[in-house]
């Protein structure tokens, strides 16, 4: 089966949106917790998800611009992509302090330079919900208008094989001794090096 820019969208959609309830459940467990690195986990990982669903959606809505189903689709979920456009920094956020290794668009590590500003950003649960919440709306609109072509998606997608992944490393125990002869590898590289250095 050959999938239309609709149905490839769908399925990219239904899945970051599901990723993002995920993410939620995870927040809302653990947001009580102000130093929970699992809240901070899934909370990037929230941010990551969103930003990659509006850049679908703004794609979709690019290459279907003279689809007129689209474009109905896109004016009826648009106060919810409206809403999550007002918080204006999420793609900013992501990429600074999430995606490019905390460094700034003039390439400055955060960390050591501070972050001047304020950040137009998710600030706190309830503002997490929402927009979770808008992005569940879009989902819902596209695939209400486009029924049959998600269906159809459905059925495709339960046909297709999953990869299958090397087997890795055994045991915690095996993955310890692999460390330990890759710390003497490079013990003994060290060694040499100096050597060379001195000699």
């Amino acid at each position: 089966m050959e999938l239309s820019k609709v149905q490839d969208s769908i399925s990219i959609l239904i899945t970051l949106q599901a990723a993002m309830d995920e993410c939620l459940v995870v927040i809302r467990k653990e947001k009580h917790d102000k130093t929970s690195v699992i809240h901070a986990f899934a909370d990037s990982q929230l941010i990551l998800l969103v930003n990659s669903f509006m850049e679908e959606w703004e794609d979709l809505g690019s290459q279907c611009k003279n689809d007129d189903r689209i474009v109905k689709v896109r004016k009826v979920a648009a106060p919810f992509t409206r809403r999550i456009k007002q918080w204006s920094d999420l793609r900013n956020f992501r990429n600074t302090l999430i995606a490019h290794n905390f460094r700034n668009t003039e390439g400055k590590n955060v960390l050591v330079n501070g972050y001047s500003g304020e950040l137009n950003i998710p600030n706190g649960f309830p503002d997490r919900v929402l927009m979770c919440g808008c992005a569940y709306c879009i989902k819902e609109i596209l695939i209400n208008e486009f029924s049959f072509e998600y269906n159809e998606l459905i059925a495709y997608l339960k046909s297709i094989q999953q990869p299958t992944i090397k087997e890795g490393i055994k045991t915690e125990e095996d993955a310890k001794k692999e460390l330990d002869r890759l710390i003497t590898l490079s013990e003994d590289i060290r060694a040499s090096t100096l050597k060379n250095q001195n000699g």
